[in-house]
């Protein structure tokens, strides 16, 4: 009698064990590459302290809350634990949606050499995954492509080139990409872009502002400078002049009998930025 009353409880303790297996949440789920997926099931209602584990992070990545994101295709499962004891595991098989065409936004994309820019294109159909393209450029000297997280261009010098996208399935794609030059504002200092900046809204007191040159420009203290200025005159030549030049005053005073102005600015590009702001 005892021993039959321990057949049966033994069989009650391995019933109950089956049942909480049982009770354990399984699902496989079929996601495409780029997508999310929220991890919710109502058996997981009510537990604390969940953790969520990949077994292949390179495949599946997921968040704190459960949120599962596709990284590349193939198949990882994703365990899921309460208190560290497994409670349920989810199996995720990632696909990817063939790319048919790959069409870029302009037919020349142009960068300013030293610049970095983002190639924008889109995708053929329009739930094509954005998986397995190569990049590469027709020539490196001119400008190179990067692809970490988005795709960029990185100029390297003057010219153009060719850049090349192929994808795994053999789909190709080609843009024609110009590194053009800096303007000669970009290419100045910071207190070189200042002084420009100051100059500008009062180069109309120049008779004649598209045939100003600044022959020497030296900072003197903020918003001060002298400067050697030539300008047109009257009789059809050009008339070098010294100014005190105060910015915060907006306000030129002609300095006669002062010696040359030792620039320690590059007075060239100076001139050259102010008469691309003007448009000449």
């Amino acid at each position: 009698m005892k021993q039959r009353a321990f057949l049966a409880i033994g069989t009650i303790v391995l019933c109950a064990g089956l049942l909480a297996g049982c009770g354990k949440v399984t699902k496989s789920v079929e996601i495409n590459y780029g997508e999310t997926y929220k991890i919710e099931d109502e058996k997981l209602e009510g537990k604390e302290n969940l953790t969520w584990e990949s077994a292949d992070a390179e495949i599946v990545e997921v968040a704190d809350d459960g949120t599962v994101t596709a990284k590349a295709p193939g198949k990882a499962k994703v365990a899921i634990k309460e208190n560290g004891k497994s409670v349920g595991e989810y199996t995720f098989n990632v696909s990817i949606v063939p790319i048919e065409q790959i069409i870029f936004s302009s037919d020349t994309i142009e960068v300013t050499d030293g610049d970095t820019v983002a190639v924008k294109y889109t995708l053929l159909p329009q739930n094509a995954s954005d998986y397995g393209i190569t990049w590469t450029s027709a020539d490196e000297t001119i400008v190179k492509v990067r692809n970490v997280d988005e795709v960029k261009l990185i100029a390297q010098s003057e010219g153009k080139t060719t850049i090349i996208a192929t994808t795994d399935n053999g789909v190709t794609a080609q843009c024609a990409v110009e590194v053009v030059p800096k303007s000669a504002y970009e290419q100045l200092t910071k207190d070189e872009k200042e002084f420009v900046n100051d100059i500008l809204p009062i180069m109309s007191n120049f008779k004649n502002p598209a045939s100003v040159r600044f022959n020497a420009i030296y900072k003197l203290f903020d918003g001060n400078y002298t400067l050697d200025v030539a300008a047109q005159n009257g009789f059809g030549g050009n008339t070098v002049t010294t100014y005190m030049f105060d910015a915060n005053l907006n306000y030129f005073l002609k300095m006669d009998n002062y010696k040359e102005t030792k620039g320690n600015m590059n007075a060239d590009l100076v001139t050259q930025a102010v008469h691309e702001k003007l448009g000449y």
